[in-house]
């Protein structure tokens, strides 16, 4: 007697949790959820349960992020920090780390503190103004 988990199995299990992934992105885009919308991003973001895509997870966390949930800012801020999946820009970065200090946020103040000493005055004029469109 074989001792494990038949290939059926695992085969059901992973169509299982693909139909779940893909029904719990739908609930989150029908409900505006921030917060579904976020952990959708991280997934992608991480490759759990699905494959890697970076592109894929900025634009969930962004989706997230222009819902003003402070988590999804602080980690667009990253992002566009350091240019991961799109093309690294400091001023927007700094935006979304303001935005995410703003709403109490506090774990992007060190990001935001470091960031800023990079920037010109002009650049962190440009970037306070697009946190408060946030």
């Amino acid at each position: 007697r074989r001792i494990g988990v038949s290939a059926k199995a695992v085969a059901a299990a992973e169509s299982q949790r693909a139909t779940d992934f893909a029904n719990f992105k739908a609930e989150a885009e029908r409900t505006k959820s921030a917060k579904k919308m976020l952990i959708v991003g991280q997934r992608y973001l991480k490759g759990v349960g699905v494959k890697l895509d970076i592109r894929m997870g900025s634009q969930w966390v962004a989706k997230s992020a222009r819902l003003g949930h402070p988590p999804a800012q602080f980690i667009m801020g990253v992002l566009n920090a350091t240019g991961h999946g799109m093309r690294k820009d400091p001023v927007e970065a700094y935006a979304w780390l303001s935005a995410a200090v703003a709403k109490g946020f506090n774990k992007a103040s060190k990001s935001l503190v470091k960031l800023e000493k990079q920037l010109s005055p002009a650049q962190k004029a440009e970037a306070r103004k697009r946190a408060e469109e946030r």
